[in-house]
């Protein structure tokens, strides 16, 4: 009985502890305050048909 309940004991402590530590697991980014407008002059790279016509 008294082993069962060290096992037991045992068990939750390991189930418990990965959440106990700080792990980076994510990085942090700070963004900007504000959005900052993109410019929308892009090359060509590819064209498929005709802008007018058939």
């Amino acid at each position: 009985m008294v082993r069962q309940r060290v096992i037991v004991t045992i068990l939750s402590l390991l189930a418990i502890l990965p959440a106990a530590i700080d792990l980076p697991a994510q990085e942090v980014v700070d963004l900007p305050d504000r959005d900052q407008p993109l410019d929308a002059d892009f090359e060509e790279i590819f064209r498929v048909g005709v802008r007018e016509g058939e």
